[in-house]
């Protein structure tokens, strides 16, 4: 990029924008929720870097929070206090992950939905509607999302240490389009 070797393929995101639309797009709609947050993902990552930031230490987080969980499957008597700081960890990026999906989809909304009445004749409206795996408002600050996912993960700890595996978090959140 101008002229410089750039070591990070996420140096990149933001600098080259392309629009493309092709059959496989389709699965965006159909396909499984993990694409939905996928394209969230991107899309955000090129506006906003700094989410790919929160995205990826969620994600190392969430991968060394579940090893645990999967240890504490065989062995309920491990002390917990790791299990707290990782969850804590993983709270504070979640609700900036949540906070700026949220943001993501009203403006896509903004966007989306005049195109659509347009394509569809005045016939149809379009309303993109986010599932989180938490109750919380899209107008929600972030201490309130904070507040909602330290309130889930003390509800549903006993079950995520018998199933070996974080239940809750974008990880888990979809986006519906009606």
């Amino acid at each position: 990029m101008n002229h410089l070797e750039q070591k990070k393929l996420s140096d990149y995101i933001g600098n080259l924008n392309v629009v493309m639309f092709a059959p496989e797009d389709l699965t965006l709609v159909k396909g499984p929720p993990q694409i939905r947050r996928r394209f969230i993902d991107m899309e955000l990552g090129q506006i906003q870097p700094r989410y790919i930031y929160h995205l990826g230490q969620f994600q190392k987080v969430l991968k060394q929070r579940n090893h645990l969980l999967k240890q504490m499957q065989r062995d309920r008597s491990m002390n917990r206090m790791m299990l707290g700081v990782l969850t804590e960890q993983l709270v504070e990026h979640a609700s900036t992950i949540l906070e700026r999906r949220f943001a993501f989809l009203e403006l896509l909304r903004k966007w989306a939905k005049p195109i659509h009445h347009g394509i569809s004749h005045q016939l149809e409206e379009l309303d993109i509607v986010y599932s989180p795996s938490i109750e919380v408002l899209e107008s929600a600050s972030k201490e309130k999302i904070e507040s909602s996912y330290q309130e889930k993960f003390k509800l549903v700890v006993e079950k995520e240490i018998e199933r070996g595996t974080t239940l809750v978090g974008p990880h888990r959140d979809d986006i519906l389009f009606m």
